[in-house]
């Protein structure tokens, strides 16, 4: 992997489609006021990102958020340009420590770029993409998280952009340290403690339907482990018979038309076969992402199904 890592480094050309000086410095001026104010910690990441990428020359970006075993997940970060495929790619993204780019640059501990981008699904689903930065999201000492900023010129960054990523990652950490699943209620260890062990379903969500996490019960439900479901998004996950009116309730949620979903709907296990679940869905207070509680109620409706099935015969018998 050809790589310039830190901001002091020197590069021949500015990266291609630089906004200058300038531009970064009232981006940064803007970024910082959004992450002083902004309530919704997903919603000022993804105008972090679109005031950070024309700024800086960069096509696309997103950020990804620290997840076991100082892996990165792209599940419950931020995404801006690219397009449809690219944002999937990215909500789907799952990095082991030190594993590509972004895994380099969170272990080394600075901005870090690169031209080869062979492989990197992104980049398979988004044309135009010859090269990316990466920089971790540190707080504290703590780890939370890295954006990624892809470009289209295959020259390393001029120095200013380099230094300019590194101030909005720092800029950044307040708002992931909020996004975060794991610090979703910091303080409230018995949250966590029920999340993990309740014998009904627990899952947390984003608004577009992507899985952050969800606990053991709601895994064995669909029949997967907890981590394989981390990232996948909800069509791949509710039968397609009930999959749009699904979506579609799930954006009265997230724009506040309503408060609380109570859906009856078939989903897709891993071995293909299909379970009715009873599921409740409300925002998760004070975050932008939405918890889900459900219930197996597949026994009861194979019941209704044959009571149905039973009363039909007695009538047809009585004609």
């Amino acid at each position: 992997m050809t790589a310039v890592t830190g901001a002091n480094n020197q590069a021949s050309e500015p990266l291609a489609g630089d906004g200058g000086a300038a531009a970064i410095l009232w981006a940064l001026h803007d970024l910082a006021g959004l992450a002083a104010a902004a309530p919704d910690p997903a919603a000022a990441l993804r105008e972090a990102l679109a005031l950070l990428c024309p700024a800086a020359g960069f096509l696309a970006g997103d950020v990804l958020l620290a997840s076991a075993a100082s892996g990165l997940t792209g599940a419950g970060g931020a995404v801006f340009g690219g397009g449809a495929g690219f944002q999937d790619a990215c909500a789907r993204l799952q990095l082991r420590a030190g594993q590509e780019l972004a895994g380099g640059a969170v272990a080394g501990r600075s901005a870090a770029w690169s031209a080869e981008l062979t492989g990197d699904p992104r980049a398979l689903v988004a044309a135009g993409f010859r090269s990316m930065v990466a920089c971790p999201i540190v707080a504290d000492g703590a780890l939370l998280g890295a954006v990624e900023l892809f470009s289209e010129s295959a020259e390393p960054p001029a120095p200013l952009v380099l230094a300019a990523v590194e101030q909005a990652a720092a800029l950044l950490g307040p708002l992931v340290r909020r996004a975060l699943p794991g610090a979703l209620l910091p303080d409230d260890e018995s949250f966590r403690a029920v999340f993990e062990s309740a014998g009904v379903g627990f899952a947390l969500g984003t608004a577009d339907g992507t899985v952050v996490r969800v606990n053991h019960a709601y895994a064995d439900f669909l029949g997967y482990a907890p981590q394989e479901l981390s990232g996948r998004s909800l069509r791949d996950l509710v039968d397609s018979e009930h999959l749009a009116s699904t979506m579609h309730d799930l954006r009265e949620l997230v724009t506040h038309r309503v408060e609380r979903l109570d859906l009856e709907r078939r989903y897709l296990r891993s071995d293909g076969t299909r379970r009715w679940g009873r599921t409740t869905l409300t925002m998760l207070p004070g975050t932008a992402l939405v918890i889900a509680v459900v219930q197996d109620i597949d026994a009861r409706k194979q019941a209704e199904d044959a009571i149905r099935g039973l009363s039909g015969r007695f009538l047809h018998l009585q004609d």
